[in-house]
């Protein structure tokens, strides 16, 4: 983990130019960079993994009340609410990302980000449908 955490460190994201990127489509590895990095740096006991999640929601916020619906942000939004501890707001936003079309729910099986939720028996049947 501490190896992880400084590739991260060295290649920080900022969260509104990244989004910028997924809005063009350039989202590929990118919002996911933005989440580890914050879960790496959470995990370590470093506050700024919760700040960097929470600019993260603000960002998606600001799109999204823009009128910009994409499901890969609404996947990556749950991630953040994840592993903040909001588990029901992540569980809406997954269902969301689903019901807009997001279809990765062999990615979401394996990602550590969501591991929080894998207990809920919610969890589950949404991958189902994912």
């Amino acid at each position: 983990m501490p190896a992880a955490r400084a590739l991260y460190e060295h290649y920080a994201r900022d969260p509104r130019q990244e989004i910028g990127n997924v809005i063009s489509d350039d989202w590929i590895w990118r919002l996911p960079h933005i989440v580890n990095r914050a879960h790496l740096r959470a995990d370590a006991g470093d506050a700024r993994g919760r700040a960097d999640l929470e600019q993260l929601l603000v960002e998606l916020e600001r799109i999204s009340s823009q009128g910009v619906v994409h499901n890969d942000t609404m996947y990556w939004a749950a991630n953040a609410h994840a592993l903040l501890g909001r588990h029901e707001r992540a569980l809406q936003q997954l269902d969301d990302a689903i019901r807009h079309g997001w279809r990765h729910a062999w990615w979401a099986r394996h990602d550590c980000n969501m591991q929080s939720l894998a207990a809920d028996p919610r969890y589950g049947p949404l991958l189902a449908r994912g």
